[in-house]
């Protein structure tokens, strides 16, 4: 089974947090779920990022 990993991250300096993504894969072996992460999906702002220029290439196209 594969799914979306989400990690929360807070710092204690300032108290900024952060949100990353991951691809994580996860089987059960002797009766415990293991966790194998596949692919690094990058921060919140990157996905919003990327998201917004595909949006943007998918209006220029019209």
């Amino acid at each position: 089974m594969v799914y979306l990993r989400v990690k929360r991250f807070k710092r204690k300096k300032d108290e900024t947090e952060r949100i990353y993504f991951y691809l994580v894969e996860a089987k059960r072996i002797e009766g415990k779920v293991q966790q194998k992460v596949l692919r690094y999906l990058g921060t919140a702002e990157n996905i919003l990022q990327v998201y917004k220029q595909f949006d943007h290439l998918k209006e220029s196209k019209k």
